[in-house]
């Protein structure tokens, strides 16, 4: 029997942990204009692509634009061609190289076209908007050719099932990188440490954090430090540290080194907090939650955060809504250091029991063959 063969259309920290459990069984090749760091499997055929406007996104990166550029992959068509993938996996549609792939499965009918998309709702900036909705009009046109959608979250789901009501959507909890440490004992002393490892963007809300900070009652010894995942010098960076500098809050909040990759260095960052904090208005997961979860880590985030679907039900009292500074302040005031640990390892237990990627794999194959 042919050996089934996967190609993925794009690859980051959320999705390699499919494919290094897809690639125990079956061939799979990954484009992608950067190589996702490790754990990586070395069994996976990787192949770097290239973009244009490459000098643009890394400046609009750098000053911490949310603006989405209109991406497609150089020479991807002809290494499609070249590789013949049965399954074609191709990072959401409102990018160029959904159209590349579609060009793909128009000339193959035989292999199946899927999108896996972030998507929970439309772009805020007008162009993005123009292009999102004509992507949108493309894939009702050829909805037909799709035979699946997988989602990164329910709210994913439950958006696109209203789009696009003729094809099939489910949302897939995504694989968690299992080589993470667990920490099991206490970190030291008596103080609270917060960790916000996040970049220094407007929707991340750093501000939120300050501001309920600066209602922490002066008998709470709690820490809490910013830290992004890239050396950026955007303006909101900027902004932060001069509204940081001004608040009462700032012998509370300290920004620190950014967290160079791998993401392992994450992981050894984490043994020294008791919780990790991400009151974003807008993720398409949160990666750095279920990491910090099965780590035995607590995570305290905003209701617009997917990656609440990892915490165990004893962890709501952590969510909040995105904006609710008040009752942020409120949990901040209501946190113990020996609560944090004892829910931390209850977490852990959680995610290393559900969660692991040979039950994920299998979900995710069932929705291939339907």
């Amino acid at each position: 029997m042919k050996k089934l063969k996967f190609g993925f259309v794009g690859a980051n920290f959320t999705t390699k942990h499919l494919q290094n459990e897809l690639v125990k069984s079956y061939t799979v090749v990954v484009w992608s204009h950067s190589k996702p760091d490790d754990p990586f499997s070395n069994l996976i055929d990787f192949r770097q692509v290239y973009t244009p406007w490459s000098w643009l996104r890394d400046y609009l990166r750098k000053i911490g634009s949310q603006v989405g550029l209109p991406f497609y992959y150089q020479g991807l068509l002809r290494e499609l061609w070249n590789i013949k993938p049965d399954v074609l996996i191709v990072l959401d549609f409102y990018k160029l190289w959904f159209v590349q792939a579609l060009v793909y499965k128009l000339f193959h009918p035989e292999a199946k076209l899927i999108i896996h998309s972030e998507t929970k709702k439309a772009p805020a900036f007008i162009m993005s908007k123009v292009l999102f909705f004509l992507m949108v009009f493309l894939v009702k046109i050829f909805s037909k050719k799709i035979s699946h959608i997988i989602t990164f979250s329910e709210a994913g789901t439950e958006y696109l099932k209203n789009i696009f009501p003729a094809i099939n959507i489910n949302h897939l909890v995504l694989p968690i990188d299992e080589n993470t440490p667990l920490y099991s004992k206490n970190t030291h002393g008596g103080k609270i440490k917060i960790l916000m490892p996040a970049r220094f963007i407007a929707l991340k809300r750093h501000m939120d954090v300050i501001r309920a900070a600066e209602k922490i009652s002066p008998d709470k010894d709690t820490e809490i430090h910013f830290a992004t995942f890239s050396h950026d010098a955007s303006p909101y960076r900027e902004s932060l540290v001069r509204n940081l500098a001004k608040s009462p809050a700032r012998h509370l909040i300290k920004i620190i080194d950014p967290i160079l990759p791998p993401f392992s260095n994450y992981y050894d960052m984490l043994e020294k907090y008791d919780a990790i904090i991400l009151p974003s208005e807008n993720e398409g997961l949160g990666a750095v939650v279920p990491a910090a979860l099965r780590c035995g880590k607590v995570a305290i985030i905003s209701d617009m955060v997917p990656a609440s679907m990892y915490m165990p039900e004893s962890h709501k009292k952590y969510i909040f809504a995105v904006g609710d500074t008040e009752k942020l302040s409120r949990l901040f005031n209501s946190l113990q250091k020996e609560t944090l640990f004892r829910d931390g390892q209850i977490a852990a237990t959680h995610v290393r029991t559900n969660f692991s990627s040979e039950r994920i794999v299998a979900k995710f194959l069932s929705f291939i063959k339907t």
